[in-house]
């Protein structure tokens, strides 16, 4: 079984027994006082550097910090689109604009790992669901351990308790219309040959309608409120109108 680090033996950072608020990737009450289990942080290697880390069952996706990716000068590379993320807190969203690939390392664990970008507090990495899927991690919080089942990450089969994301291939093929468009139009030149059809092309029907009598006057008079409904109609118009 591995076990994380001590919190007070971390090399970059050191805290108290004492925390003044609860510690979630989503939200931070600091009114209450109480006393809070640690979460499961463990110190993993990414490219050869310490990286703090939280094993989050609640998190879809392998996070990097931001600054941990400057610091480690990880090579980024530009999603096609961004990505929204839904965090735990109702209209509360970041969105991802970039990935990358590292190599990780933690325990009997040595690959390479794709991570999202991301804006995060207190945390190097954050590794999701998934992670703890494919290596079949056991997380313990009393005592604090982290029992890691598969050095190999396994792959990842739909049924059972694994859900399926929709791709968002459609949405980036927004830039590719105009020549899918083309395409299009010239598979079906032969489909839409006006000589061959009998009929004369849309912009030759007359679509006229000739009147019976061109010198009829037909009578009209403009639409007039009854006089004693005249002071509702105002009142009326002067709430929409206020």
């Amino acid at each position: 079984m591995a076990r994380f680090r001590p919190q007070n033996q971390l090399t970059r950072q050191t805290q108290s027994d004492i925390r003044f608020a609860v510690e979630r990737t989503a939200a931070r009450p600091k009114d209450i006082e109480r006393l809070l289990p640690n979460p499961v942080v463990a110190i993993t290697r990414v490219n050869g550097r310490d990286a703090r880390t939280l094993l989050d069952s609640g998190s879809m996706a392998d996070f990097m910090s931001t600054t941990f990716g400057d610091i480690i000068k990880v090579s980024k590379t530009p999603l096609a689109r961004a990505l929204p993320v839904q965090l735990a807190v109702t209209g509360s969203r970041s969105k991802i604009n970039y990935c990358a690939v590292a190599r990780f390392q933690y325990d009997s664990i040595d690959c390479e790992k794709r991570f999202d970008i991301i804006n995060i507090d207190d945390y190097d990495l954050i590794l999701r669901t998934p992670f703890l899927y494919q290596h079949r991690v056991l997380i313990g919080l009393n005592p604090p351990s982290i029992e890691i089942g598969s050095s190999t990450p396994l792959t990842i089969q739909a049924g059972g308790n694994v859900s399926r994301i929709p791709s968002i291939a459609a949405v980036i093929m927004e830039g590719e219309f105009d020549k899918i468009r083309s395409m299009l139009f010239a598979e079906a030149a032969d489909l839409t040959i006006i000589k061959d059809t009998g009929l004369p092309p849309l912009r030759a029907v007359n679509h006229t309608i000739p009147l019976i009598d061109e010198n009829a006057v037909y009578p009209w008079q403009p639409s007039r409120c009854a006089e004693k409904y005249k002071e509702a109609f105002r009142a009326k118009k002067q709430q929409y109108l206020a």
